[in-house]
């Protein structure tokens, strides 16, 4: 069978669990001409669902127990509720705000959750969270201590809403 050049590319992308997002090229090739082949694709060679929305691409299955998932989740709420604490929006700031990796962390330290988190390497290690979630195209980094999150956010507050 022959593909296309990018094929390579998307697979590894989304099996490595990480997110095509709009302004990645092969999000177009995805969604202008090979959208309906890569939904088969990814169902009849992995069992999983491939979702296409207007602002990113990714993969799930239902044996997926993700524990980075959960603990993103996790880590989104804590900073949500210490947003809205602050009297902020933290809808609007987490789609539209820069954050400090280590104000953020001060924020966790300083939370009533923090006992909830404590144990939870990912969090309590931000930086690596961070890297974690960089990886997956979760947030993009501005500088070695800054970031902001992608428009694959969505997917958490949504996972968070359930």
């Amino acid at each position: 069978m022959q593909y296309h050049k990018y094929h390579k590319k998307i697979v590894s992308e989304l099996l490595a669990g990480r997110f095509i997002l709009q302004k990645n090229e092969l999000f177009d090739v995805i969604t202008q001409k090979e959208k309906d082949f890569y939904v088969s694709f990814f169902k009849e060679s992995f069992g999983y669902e491939m979702k296409v929305t207007n602002e990113f691409i990714y993969i799930e299955s239902v044996e997926s127990d993700s524990k980075l998932s959960k603990n993103i989740t996790l880590f989104l709420a804590i900073l949500a509720y210490e947003l809205d604490r602050e009297g902020k929006n933290f809808s609007q700031e987490i789609r539209m705000g820069y954050f400090d990796i280590e104000e953020v962390k001060q924020r966790i330290l300083s939370s009533e959750y923090k006992e909830v988190v404590a144990n939870i390497d990912d969090i309590m290690n931000l930086t690596q969270l961070i890297k974690k979630m960089t990886d997956r195209n979760i947030v993009e980094r501005k500088s070695d201590n800054r970031f902001c999150f992608t428009p694959a956010i969505e997917l958490f507050f949504k996972f968070a809403e359930e």
